[in-house]
């Protein structure tokens, strides 16, 4: 899965005079394909800035998932609470419905999967690949939307026989919509969706034996509402479908303006 060809921000509104107004910075990391095949990645340890241990995580198995055939909404989830994510996996118009929990670290501080270590404020992290991470300032309440994605192409068959080329602009990639408020405490994501969109197979072309047809996608959507303290770091961690793709993990921070 290729990341980052095209990185673009929209907002509902634009009037960044307002006080208050609110830096987001959204970086997207993802673990080397290696480290997956070498460890367990459905363990995850987050550490704080002085290196203790403060929380750990069971991740969800997406391909597990996926290899069970889960395609309807089966359960009814519990209620959202402040502590949890849903997760809605669609490939059309079929659904399954999650709740992972929410991950926060500390600005300094650490998370580690597979035996490898991601150190928030560190240039370099030698066994995650660091896609992008893009920052926008938005007024209070304001909606706001990152865009990172990458066009796929595909061949078409013509009604005289020739094939044509096909462009989708938006092939795979990521976007990250929300509207933030301060609190007293930080700041309150009233919207937060994440939808990652990526290419699981593709159509058969009659009489070709190469993979070249129109692409079928796989979306996956995180959805909360939620509280994120000063010093903390939104962590969000996300399986893709393909085993030639390492896990994802979106970290998201704001910082009111004063």
């Amino acid at each position: 899965m290729i990341l980052a060809l095209a990185v673009a921000a929209t907002f509902a509104s634009a009037n960044l005079t307002e006080p208050p107004v609110i830096d987001i910075e959204t970086k997207i990391a993802q673990l080397r394909v290696e480290k997956m095949a070498e460890q367990d990645v459905s363990f995850l340890e987050i550490f704080d800035a002085d290196g203790r241990k403060v929380q750990e995580a069971k991740l969800l198995n997406i391909r597990q998932i996926i290899k069970r055939d889960v395609r309807v909404l089966a359960e009814e989830p519990e209620p959202q609470s402040s502590n949890s994510i849903m997760l809605e996996l669609k490939v059309g118009d079929d659904g399954t419905m999650f709740l992972q929990p929410v991950l926060m670290v500390e600005m300094g501080g650490a998370f580690e999967i597979a035996q490898s270590r991601f150190e928030l404020g560190a240039e370099r992290q030698e066994a995650f690949q660091m896609i992008t991470s893009p920052k926008i300032r938005v007024v209070a309440g304001q909606l706001a939307k990152i865009l990172i994605s990458a066009p796929v192409q595909y061949m078409e068959v013509q009604k005289d026989g020739r094939f044509s080329l096909i462009t989708m602009d938006d092939g795979e990639g990521v976007s990250v919509e929300v509207a933030v408020r301060p609190t007293e405490q930080g700041v309150k994501f009233e919207t937060l969706q994440i939808v990652l969109k990526e290419i699981v197979s593709r159509e058969p072309v009659d009489g070709v034996l190469l993979d070249i047809g129109k692409p079928v996608t796989r979306t996956s959507t995180l959805t909360a509402q939620l509280d994120l303290p000063r010093q903390q770091v939104l962590l969000v961690p996300i399986q893709p479908v393909s085993a030639e793709s390492g896990q994802l993990f979106i970290l998201i921070s704001a910082v009111v303006k004063e």
